[in-house]
């Protein structure tokens, strides 16, 4: 049996690239996990809610920093063109994080009062701090998985969970509330930069003949990432973080904390791996797309099967057993953010399963499809938790709406995903 799983690793590039990448997400998510009962006795429901207020701000604005320029960096066919790609996305993150600190020393009363943020309103200037370092891994991500080194990822990952939570537990019994969970994030975020520019120096060459000329060029030729790709980034984006920036504002940064520890026991985890997984699709599909795009829809076919034949024992996990097993886990004071949990099952199955293929569409050079399904994701959020909230419906019950609506909305994606697939093999037959 041993010797039959080597053979596979080795015969089959997705299985391996996978498993190297899932074994460092599986083991930073289990530090994560572990450590999430002592951090939630530590801190708060307020401090948990002001975190993910505050890593909602730097997740929004991390996507559009880039420009979405490092989606490009696995697909030109010469190292030097993903490399100017690489130094296009950096100055734009420097940039874009200098001028965001400039509007929130403008605007910070305004973001203070409308988001609830009065006891996190001396460290805002950690926002464009975590914008730069979350901008800049997430560009040497790109480059990494350009390279194939799925093992330096993990490595990564497993080293940005130690760091992080670390962090957080360190500060938190020291008594820093709640910066200590801030600078964890912050920790989390930068520890992976290291090791992943070493990569980029192996390169080094390339500094020595880079020219405006030549970037410029660059950057014309792969124009439809930021004119098209950066506008859908956000929605969605926008989409995934909005729930946390509403409900925030209509019912209170403590309600949110019931609803971030669920993110970071559940949704985190699976959409991390998740994530992780499709940046080993988008390596094989960036190929399969040239090559044979009857095997890319075989490939994105079984993805989708394995992940919902592995996600649905965890998500009838939720359904029954959720209230019962975050008080226990997490103290008595997190009931309410059991009965979230089991709420929202259904959503996070789906999300798990779509997560992986989400750049589908892109890689398809259906930007444009994939803008239109954002802004209505991104529309559908929104309604699902003003209307409830304006007519007068608890914090639960509006959850309740926004994970069905959710759940609708990413099913029409795989609808819309295999459409598209099934019209591109049509057109090339």
């Amino acid at each position: 049996m041993i010797q039959k799983i080597k053979f596979i690793l080795k015969s089959n590039s997705f299985i391996r690239n996978t498993s190297l990448l899932a074994s460092g997400i599986l083991l930073s998510q289990i530090i994560s996990i572990v450590s999430s009962p002592l951090i939630s006795r530590i801190y708060t429901p307020s401090d948990f809610g002001a975190l993910h207020i505050f890593l909602s701000f730097i997740t929004i604005l991390t996507v559009i920093s880039t420009l979405k320029f490092e989606l490009a960096i696995p697909l030109p066919e010469e190292d030097e063109t993903a490399f100017y790609l690489l130094m296009a996305s950096v100055v734009f993150v420097s940039v874009f994080s200098a001028l965001i600190a400039i509007a929130l020393y403008l605007f910070k009363p305004i973001i203070i009062n409308w988001f609830d943020l009065k006891r996190i309103s001396d460290y805002f200037y950690l926002i464009p701090i975590g914008i730069f370092f979350a901008g800049v891994y997430l560009i040497l991500n790109y480059w990494a998985i350009r390279k194939k080194k799925f093992n330096l990822i993990a490595k990564t990952k497993i080293k940005q969970a130690t760091f992080g939570v670390g962090t957080q537990i360190g500060l938190g019994l020291l008594g820093v509330k709640p910066l200590g969970l801030l600078i964890g994030a912050i920790f989390k975020r930068a520890s992976g930069f290291i090791a992943l520019s070493k990569l980029v120096l192996e390169d080094k060459h390339f500094f020595t003949q880079l020219t405006v000329k030549k970037l410029n060029f660059v950057i014309k030729r792969y124009k439809k990432f930021p004119l098209i790709s950066s506008q859908s980034a956000l929605l969605n984006v926008l989409g995934l973080n909005l729930p946390i920036l509403l409900l925030a504002h209509f019912y209170g940064s403590k309600k949110v904390g019931f609803f971030s520890l669920t993110l970071l026991v559940v949704n985190v985890p699976l959409t991390t791996l998740g994530r992780s997984l499709s940046q080993v699709f988008i390596s094989e599909s960036s190929e399969l797309i040239k090559t044979d795009i009857k095997k890319l829809k075989k490939l994105y076919l079984k993805i989708i099967r394995n992940l919902l034949i592995i996600g649905i024992i965890p998500c009838l996990i939720l359904i029954l057993w959720a209230p019962v097993l975050f008080p226990f886990i997490f103290g008595d004071g997190w009931h309410l953010s059991g009965k979230i949990t089991q709420n929202l099952a259904i959503m996070y199955l789906i999300q798990f399963v779509t997560v992986p293929t989400s750049q589908l569409l892109t890689i398809m050079e259906n930007q444009e499809i994939q803008l239109i399904w954002d802004a209505l994701r991104l529309l559908a959020v929104f309604i699902s938790i003003y209307i409830p909230f304006l007519i007068g419906s608890s914090f639960l019950i509006t959850v309740t709406y926004y994970g069905l609506t959710m759940s609708i909305m990413y099913g029409i994606l795989l609808l819309i995903q295999i459409f598209y697939l099934n019209k591109t093999i049509s057109t090339n037959a």
